[in-house]
């Protein structure tokens, strides 16, 4: 990796580009701690249903609601300055959003500038890959698409690490919230000035295309259809739908659980420290599934093993619903963490496979409009029926059922598309 980054460090847009994406991305890592630590680990109250359900609302929503108008206004808009003003603005509102922490804590100014930061940063994130292939020969795009993204998450993942270590070890107090955002103001900043380093036209676009919001809309109507008329793409973004509503609740659960039964409620330190144990069994369990799907994968067909990762998590919830110890509760999250990975390589695999070239773009697009939307109403449903401790026996067998019922229907899906022949063994 080292070596192939070597080979881009030459070109002196390129350098520019990526110092802006790391800066960013380390400002985003800091500035989600900061507010997840400050709704979901507050020390001066019991993490509530709806909080959890509000926060994760506020992270997904401007992802699930902009991705259609994210590509033509990148084809319109100047690149450059997106980076320059975004983080700019990004610094300013993330500026008010720690001033509200400090003056008026638990004010709607949190939620309210958590969404407009994050609304801006998808147009960020997105304009930093479109503007790449400017920075860089085409013979080195390949490779740079699949390494830059990758840098730029473990800096937002060491964004992150920084701003839980920080609201662990500060005193308890608003500061151990604001100092991470406080820091993400900065290095927003820090973005802006660097991406103002750039020239007017280094990053595109080249030709501004005009766009109006509802040949957007039916561009995704054409994507739609084209998907439905294909069967297999909309079967499998519809079992992709329902998984991941499934494992939302799940997931809502787990944090409730970590926050005020696993872990002393007034205790900060090891609540945090009782999640991330349980999601790093779930990232073993993603890495499990990274080498295990391409072997199954020659032993059965793909509709045959996305069953066998829904009945993965029928066997994870049944466990849940047996016992709350911590030690089930890690076993639980390893099993979901290869189910859901497992699931969503093989879907991903499907949906390029069998949607046409000049759709693709577009499917994708609905994948990520319904993969956040289902979380969304995960959060929204996990509000309602989960008790403030999480735990509930009636809402694990419930989600066990719905795997299963899930992975029925597929497999009685599949065996219609197939026109009654037995495509599960091939």
């Amino acid at each position: 990796m080292i070596a192939t980054l070597q080979r881009m460090l030459p070109y002196p847009i390129f350098r520019r580009l990526l110092l802006v994406r790391l800066i960013s991305q380390i400002a985003d890592g800091l500035f989600q701690a900061g507010v997840a630590t400050l709704v979901l680990f507050s020390p001066y109250h019991a993490a509530q249903p709806l909080d959890v359900a509000l926060a994760f609302a506020v992270m997904l929503l401007p992802f699930t609601l902009l991705v259609p108008f994210v590509g033509p206004l990148l084809d319109r808009w100047n690149r450059r300055h997106i980076l320059l003003l975004g983080n700019l603005v990004r610094a300013v509102v993330i500026g008010l959003i720690a001033l509200g922490v400090l003056l008026a804590p638990g004010s709607p100014i949190v939620f309210v500038g958590a969404l407009v930061t994050l609304g801006i940063n998808r147009f960020i994130l997105a304009a930093l890959s479109a503007g790449l292939p400017h920075t860089l020969p085409s013979r080195l795009l390949v490779v740079a698409n699949s390494l830059i993204p990758t840098i730029g998450s473990f800096a937002a993942l060491c964004g992150a690490l920084i701003g839980l270590v920080l609201s662990t070890t500060l005193t308890v107090s608003p500061w151990q919230h604001v100092t991470s955002l406080i820091l993400a103001a900065l290095c927003c900043l820090g973005a802006s000035l660097t991406a103002g380093t750039m020239s007017r036209e280094s990053l595109g676009p080249d030709e501004v295309k005009l766009w109006n919001f509802w040949e957007v809309i039916g561009q995704l109507r054409a994507g739609i259809s084209h998907l439905i008329e294909r069967r297999t793409p909309a079967l499998v973004l519809g079992v992709m739908t329902i998984q991941r509503f499934i494992y939302g609740i799940s997931l809502m659960m787990v944090l409730l659980m970590s926050r005020n039964m696993l872990a002393q409620p007034a205790d900060l330190s090891s609540g945090i420290a009782v999640f991330g144990v349980v999601m790093a069994m779930f990232f073993v369990g993603s890495a499990v599934a990274i080498v295990a799907t391409p072997f199954a994968h020659r032993k059965m067909s793909s509709h045959s093993w996305i069953i066998v990762c829904l009945l993965l998590g029928v066997v994870a919830q049944l466990i849940l619903a047996i016992s709350y110890r911590m030690p089930v509760v890690m076993c639980v999250f390893g099993i979901l963490g290869l189910s859901i990975q497992g699931t969503k390589i093989t879907i991903d695999t499907i949906v390029q496979r069998d949607t046409g070239d000049i759709f693709r773009g577009r499917a994708f697009s609905l994948y990520d409009m319904l993969f956040n939307a289902a979380f969304v109403a995960a959060f929204l449903c996990g509000a309602a029926v989960l008790p403030v401790t999480g735990w509930s026996v009636v809402v694990c067998v419930v989600c066990a059922a719905g795997y299963g019922a899930v992975g029925f229907s597929y497999a009685i899906a599949v065996l219609c598309l197939s026109g009654s022949r037995c495509v599960l063994a091939q």
